[in-house]
């Protein structure tokens, strides 16, 4: 396994082109490629073309840990042509490897987006940037510096995703034809969004999404969008056998309404939205809580409608 790359941390470099022995490799051989690459960068720090390092140890978050690596740093160091320079090769390499797991730490496993808490923290800190923009442009208007009125305020619009019909999918046809209806709602969620917009998965088939705006309007608007993506969506799911991984026949898929054409199911992907304006006197929790809501009536009048499946 090679890794070759390059990273610019607070206009420090390292570069680092390696061979990874089968422990390193091993270990970092599934992880998301930029972790991969703060490990590797980590490894030819700390190691010459002599020494092999596992670097499991350095995952270990616990004081003795820490005072032991600190102890190997310095010891290295001391015999170092360059112990300042080495020392900072570190820092930033620690620096580098905190903030990887931490980030990684945030995430969804299976889609990539905002955990339930690291959403609720985003959240918070959307609403409270908002809150102090619209305090800040108060002051200057105070001031006279003429900042006009359809200007004062952003608002924080919260949606809240709930799939249809998700757990038939998993009983009947299975926890993996499950597993990609959650990835696709995630992705196309992620296409509809900005980069600064925040999309987390909740738990279960509920995702979340956090956007600043200017106005009611542009929410209604992002929640058209969303409830586009689930119109006319199937994900097409292939079985190899006469029972699908849940251990239910073809009879019984069509029996609950998925369309089987050969030894393929069509999936259909549904979901009920519901957005609020967040108050932003209040905490994220408060505005979950009432999108919450909002997405459950939403549910209620879809099924009564018969937009949404009871089963």
């Amino acid at each position: 396994m090679r890794i070759t790359t390059r990273m610019s941390v607070e206009e420090q470099h390292i570069s680092a082109e390696i061979d990874l022995d089968w422990t390193f490799g091993q270990m970092c051989e599934d992880a998301p490629q930029d972790l991969q690459t703060v490990l590797a960068l980590g490894y030819a720090a700390l190691a010459d073309s002599k020494e092999k390092i596992d670097l499991r140890a350095f995952l270990d978050p616990s004081p003795e840990a820490v005072i032991r690596r600190s102890e190997e740093l310095a010891l290295r160091a001391s015999s170092h042509e360059d112990p300042i320079d080495f020392m900072k090769t570190q820092m930033i390499f620690h620096d580098l490897l905190y903030r990887t797991l931490q980030k990684h730490g945030e995430r969804d496993g299976m889609t990539a987006v905002f955990n339930k808490v690291a959403f609720g923290q985003y959240l918070n800190d959307l609403m409270t940037d908002s809150k102090a923009d619209f305090e800040a442009n108060e002051r200057r208007r105070a001031e006279d510096q003429g900042i006009p009125r359809n200007q004062e305020k952003e608002h924080v619009a919260v949606f809240m995703i709930d799939l249809d019909g998700f757990k038939v999918t998993n009983d009947y046809v299975g926890h993996a034809a499950g597993d990609a209806v959650l990835i696709e709602v995630a992705n196309q969620l992620k296409k509809v969004v900005r980069g600064t917009d925040i999309v987390g998965r909740l738990g279960g088939d509920e995702f979340a999404v956090a956007v600043r705006v200017k106005d009611a309007e542009s929410a209604q608007a992002i929640q058209e969008k969303i409830e586009k993506i689930f119109l006319n969506r199937f994900i097409k799911w292939n079985i190899e056998a006469d029972l699908t991984q849940a251990g239910k026949t073809l009879d019984e898929i069509q029996d609950k309404g998925f369309e089987v054409n050969g030894s393929t199911i069509k999936i259909p992907v549904l979901g009920s939205v519901g957005m609020v304006i967040a108050d932003l006197d209040k905490d994220a929790k408060a505005a979950l809580e009432a999108v919450d809501s909002q997405m459950f009536a939403e549910k209620k009048r879809r099924k009564d409608a018969g937009l949404a499946p009871s089963r």
